[in-house]
Formats: C-alpha cells, structure tokens, sequence
C-alpha cells in the first residue's frame, strides 16, 4: 500500500516528463522514486514516502527544443519559492493530498561537474538560467543508470513512461553525500536543521537490505575508472564530510566511530556515530543502527575484496611510483 503523497508525487513526476517527452534520453530518475523502484519496501515496516520528484539532466544530451522552463511553465508547474526567492531548478505544482492542497515538486538537477561557471544555477545553452540546480554527487547516475518503466500509481490514470533510472550503487553515492553534506552543514551550523531527514537515511538502509553486497562492491569499481563517475565515486567510498567542511568534521566517516567525535561541532550533529546514524531518530533504536552496520561492513568486505582482485591483475610497466592512500571505509 502506497502512502497518498508517494501516490501524488508519483502523478507530479509523470506531468513533467509528459512536458519534458523531448529531452527523454537526457533525463534520469534518481532519489526516492528510484530507490523505491530497486527495493520495494525492502522488509522495513515504514511505508515507502516521498513528496517530491528527482530528475538529473545530462547536459551533453540536452537539445534546445523544447526549452525546459518553457515547457514546464507549460504544464502548469512554477519555480517554487522561499522567502519571497524563487529556488534554482524546483518546480512546483498546486495538488491536492487527502483534500488538501498541497506544493508538490519535481526537482531537475544538474551533475555539479556538467554545471558549468556559477555556484548554484546550471549553465545550460539554450534553456534558462534557473531552470535547473547544480548538484555534487549525480555524476555517477549519468554512467550506472538503466531503462526501467514508469507508472502511475493512482488507480484512474494508465500513464506508463521508460526513462533511465540510476542504479543502485550510483543512488547510494548521491544519498549519502548528501546527507553528509547536510549533517556537517548542521554541526557548523549553517543551513537549516530541518534538512537532515531521518527518511533519507531510512532510503541508505533500504538499499543496503535490498541490494546484495556484492553488486554494490561491483558497482563502485566500475564507476572508480569512469572518468566522470570516477572522482565522485571515490569521494563517496572515502567519505570526510564536505568539499567546504571545516577541520571538526573533515575526517567524519559515512559509518560507524568517527575521528571527528572530538571536535565540538561534530558532537553538536553526533557525527561520532557516523553520518547516517545522525540521521535517524532515537526511535529507530539498535535495531536499525546494528542493521546499519552489519550491511555496511559486508559492502566493505566486498569491496575490499574487489580492490585486490584488482591489484592482483596483470599491469602494463609504469615508470610512475602510485600515490596509495589507506582504505577508511
């Protein structure tokens, strides 16, 4: 049973790949509607939820025709607002939840390497600026991505799509980057608290349930040698917070004991129990958090174990010493 917003959401996102029919092989489905699509309820007992769509865009597959904000604007979606501000590449539509109205969004996002010049709004030849975000940790979903098909899930409406969705271990990059950057936002305090959601953890667990290790493991070599993939996915695997992180949280570590726990800032977001564990409420007891590290330290043994099949493998000669750094997963 799907919770209504997810139903919502759900109806949103297909409005805007509807208005977006023209840029389809450009478009890739990533966050919770993509994770759902690998792991179902994933044996948790919290029903699937999310209120909004996430689309990254490939600008190098991006055509001119039509344009994005015009085509948006078309299907009755506006950029939605804070504080008077209008908020780089989230369109928004008036819906109604259980007789309620409600903004639901549809957020169309920009890998931050293919971004181009600026610091928020992607630079994109021929469609508007503002139109889409910028956004550290979507590069890997432009390599580990697959067609899979779409539906609505309301009863009424017989709408289907394919588009590509980002694999799983592409999705765990992106959600764990983000919530480390937005947990060292908090113990800097900067930002707003309220965006450290216990349900974006809850999705890092449902992929480490759903997906077997060794799959994830395979995913990370692959994306480490793609060569836009690459340092993003490495990045991820060695996780100390965030590209302007200062020193408290620079060493924090995606799970498990951190050796940021002695900074204050750190003790201010409890980054001494990882960043996921951050994440999820005092509710979710041991449980989930010995569940946490149980999954996370098989995708570590795989992984490990994918890197010395590696190096064990025949090399061509070099005359170049590699620079080795140690393994802090």
């Amino acid at each position: 049973m799907y919770s209504e917003e997810y139903i919502v959401a759900r109806g949103a996102l297909l409005d805007a790949l509807e208005a977006l029919q023209g840029h389809r092989d450009a478009l890739v489905l990533v966050g919770a509607q993509a994770i759902y699509l690998h792991t179902g309820a994933a044996q948790f007992a919290v029903a699937e939820f999310t209120t909004d769509g996430d689309v990254a865009i490939d600008p190098r597959l991006l055509s001119g025709d039509p344009e994005i904000a015009s085509a948006m604007r078309k299907a009755k979606f506006f950029l939605d607002e804070r504080d008077g501000k209008e908020l780089v590449g989230v369109w928004a539509s008036m819906r109604e939840i259980a007789g309620i109205p409600a903004k639901v969004t549809v957020d169309l996002l920009v890998p931050d390497a293919l971004g181009g010049a600026g610091r928020r709004a992607a630079r994109v030849p021929q469609h508007e600026k503002g139109s889409m975000l910028k956004v550290h940790g979507l590069e890997a979903a432009l390599v580990d991505n697959s067609v899979m098909r779409i539906g609505a899930l309301e009863a009424t409406d017989a709408r289907t799509f394919t588009m590509k969705v980002a694999g799983p271990t592409a999705l765990l990059i992106s959600k764990t980057i983000k919530l480390s950057e937005r947990v060292a936002a908090g113990a800097l305090e900067r930002g707003r608290a309220d965006r450290v959601k216990p349900k974006d953890a809850l999705d890092v667990l449902r992929l480490l349930q759903a997906i077997p290790s060794a799959r994830l493991a395979e995913g990370f070599v692959s994306l480490l040698a793609d060569e836009t993939a690459g340092p993003v996915t490495s990045w991820a695997r060695h996780l100390r917070g965030t590209r302007r992180t200062a020193k408290p949280l620079r060493r924090c570590r995606l799970f498990g004991q951190s050796a940021c726990s002695r900074g204050s800032g750190a003790r201010a977001a409890r980054g001494d129990h990882g960043v996921v564990r951050c994440a999820l409420p005092r509710a979710a007891g041991r449980t989930s958090l010995a569940r946490n590290r149980r999954l996370s330290r098989g995708l570590r043994v795989r992984l490990e174990a994918s890197r010395l099949a590696t190096l064990s493998a025949p090399r061509e000669p070099s005359i170049c010493r590699p620079i080795c750094r140690p393994n802090t997963w």
